[in-house]
């Protein structure tokens, strides 16, 4: 399901072990609480079958009245500001914690770790976002 998923937006889907997180996503105006688990998995963006264009990205799953998940497409957007590579998401007391991989080179891997929120469907660090974005 995460893969037919992660086809819309690339190709050569995958998916480390163990990143699956529960969380909570509360909704600021209604203060309603959506119960989710969250799954990173990486697609090449563009399909062109090189490492600099894999990402990283976060699908927001519910469970399904078949037992199953489903994906919840109003909170699996990821920004692009976010490193390329996120390897680990963790909740951290309330709040949803990351690192990862701010560049993919080798000789300089720039380790990154972060806080994620929810701002209008979008995951995203607000210290990594440009203002007015």
């Amino acid at each position: 399901m995460l893969e037919h998923y992660a086809g819309a937006l690339g190709c050569s889907f995958s998916m480390p072990v163990k990143t699956l997180v529960p969380f909570t996503v509360v909704e600021p105006a209604t203060l309603e609480e959506h119960p989710l688990y969250l799954a990173l998995f990486q697609v090449d963006e563009g399909c062109v079958g090189d490492a600099s264009a894999v990402r990283t990205h976060i699908a927001a799953l519910q469970p399904a009245r078949n037992g199953g998940l489903y994906v919840v497409p109003g909170y699996s957007q990821t920004s692009p500001y976010l490193p390329q590579r996120i390897d680990r998401l963790f909740v951290e007391g309330e709040a949803l914690r990351y690192t990862g991989q701010a560049s993919l080179d080798p000789a300089n891997p720039e380790p990154q770790a972060g806080q994620l929120s929810q701002e209008g469907g979008r995951w995203i660090d607000a210290n990594l976002e440009p203002l007015g974005d």
